[in-house]
């Protein structure tokens, strides 16, 4: 929602209500601390100029003894003449140095709500000092677990690689050793063979000796 002048004046009559002055800075911060330096003044001059004319007494028309003097008495004429200028003189004085003092309390609001402002801006660039401080050490901190992933990575794939190349050669031996035991086997049924031939043969003589030894 835009801010309007009406918002403005709200502000300043709730504050000029509860007894605190409406400078520029606390209509701001009454306001939730929104509203640009330009628009706040411009909307400030109107409701000051507003509050100055409700506060200015009713001029009674001149009374008609005064005339009367003026049409008797015309050699008083220039002496109220300079009279009335004297007193308009003194009131564009008063009205000169009551736009003065306007000035300079505008000036100084000004200068208040520009302080207010510069404090706020001070306070928002330290949070985006703070912000940026956080967002690089997570960058760091993001770059320095990405390398970490990478490296685990690298070691994983190496280590399986490694687990293979184990499994590889423990299989080999494995088959190498099955190749021995299979040929021991074989190895031995042909001994078995042979000594089973051997024992036949043995066999054989004995009964050949035996009838042999019966013929004599």
């Amino acid at each position: 929602m835009a801010l309007t002048k009406e918002m403005i004046w709200k502000a300043a009559d709730e504050l000029d209500a509860d007894g605190t002055k409406p400078t520029l800075a606390n209509v701001r911060k009454r306001l939730g601390g929104v509203g640009s330096f330009t628009t706040i003044q411009e909307a400030m001059s109107e409701w000051k100029n507003r509050k100055q004319q409700e506060a200015q007494p009713l001029i009674d028309p001149p009374p008609a003894a005064l005339a009367q003097l003026l049409e008797n008495f015309g050699a008083d004429i220039w002496n109220l003449a300079r009279v009335a200028a004297d007193q308009a003189l003194d009131g564009k004085r008063r009205v000169i140095e009551e736009n003065a003092a306007q000035i300079r309390e505008q000036a100084e609001e000004a200068i208040a709500l520009a302080d207010s402002m510069d404090a706020e801006l001070n306070e928002l660039r330290a949070k985006i000092a703070s912000l940026e401080e956080t967002a690089a050490l997570y960058r760091e901190l993001q770059a320095k677990y990405h390398a970490l992933e990478e490296r685990a990575e690298l070691e994983l794939k190496h280590q399986k690689e490694h687990s293979a190349q184990e499994i590889h050669r423990a299989v080999t031996r494995a088959n190498e050793k099955d190749s021995e035991a299979i040929e021991a086997r074989k190895n031995e049924r042909q001994a078995l063979d042979r000594a089973a031939r051997a024992e036949g043969q043995v066999e054989a003589l004995e009964k050949q000796l035996g009838l042999a030894k019966k013929g004599k």
